[in-house]
């Protein structure tokens, strides 16, 4: 019993000696920066501990299984580089920072299926009197973690890793985070369009395909004198023989 005693006396004095100690760096720390100072470093660990992706400096782990879809994807399409699909999705991610730190769609031809998505979130960021910036990109690794074919068209669902600075200014409060983070991407290609037909039911010319209308989002099956046949606005034939990328996400938020 005396022994017990003992032993918990001895954890306490423990416990209470490291008390003590953090109490007096605490202290100390507080001396050298000021109170208002420590009271951002408080905060700023606050931060980091309930949002450990954006201060976290390791590099995120792609997702994909490059190995297993490429051959897959040669089978389909012989001329297919990876490589290519690799530098076409850092092209169109940066693209797609520049569209949201500039407020306007940019008229790089990659980003034409995206259009509507950009346009809202440009929206958002208007309505609530928002800035973005992101810098110092650096992309770091890619990987193919998808692949269909059917509906005639081909789809490619990739995965990339990269830092950057992101900077966010909202009613004049200023927030700059290093980010470690992760994207998914996903590539169209459509391989064939003998079902598709025109306003005058001939067929359409397979180099060319729309998804959407950029304006009003309505499926763009029928153009009468190349216009959509909903809002009446003109539209531009996207290449049909190219990937174009439909959609992307970031993984951590």
């Amino acid at each position: 019993m005396n022994f017990l005693i003992s032993l918990l006396g001895a954890c306490f004095g423990i416990i209470l000696a490291i008390v003590i100690i953090v109490i007096i760096i605490y202290l100390k720390i507080r001396k050298e920066v000021g109170g208002s100072n420590m009271k951002i470093l408080t905060n700023a660990a606050r931060q980091a501990a309930s949002n450990p992706q954006e201060f976290s400096g390791e590099i995120k782990n792609v997702s994909g299984m490059t190995s297993i879809y490429e051959p897959r994807i040669l089978e389909d399409f012989p001329d297919f580089n990876k490589e290519l699909l690799f530098n076409k999705i850092e092209t169109c991610l940066n693209a797609i920072f520049n569209s949201l730190e500039n407020k306007q769609i940019s008229s790089n031809d990659e980003l034409e299926l995206l259009s509507n998505f950009l346009q809202e979130k440009i929206d958002d960021l208007n309505s609530t009197n928002t800035n973005i910036r992101y810098d110092n990109i650096k992309f770091h690794r890619h990987a193919i973690k998808g692949y269909t074919k059917a509906d005639r068209v081909a789809t490619i669902t990739t995965s990339s890793t990269l830092e950057y600075n992101y900077i966010n200014d909202k009613d004049n409060k200023y927030k700059d985070v290093k980010k470690q983070t992760r994207y998914t991407c996903k590539f169209v290609y459509v391989y064939n369009t003998n079902t598709l037909k025109s306003a005058n039911n001939s067929k359409l010319d397979k180099k060319v395909f729309i998804l959407n209308c950029p304006n009003c989002g309505a499926p763009l099956n029928n153009l009468i004198n190349n216009r959509c046949e909903y809002c009446g606005i003109g539209i531009n034939e996207i290449n049909l023989k190219i990937w174009k990328i439909c959609s992307y996400s970031e993984d951590y938020k």
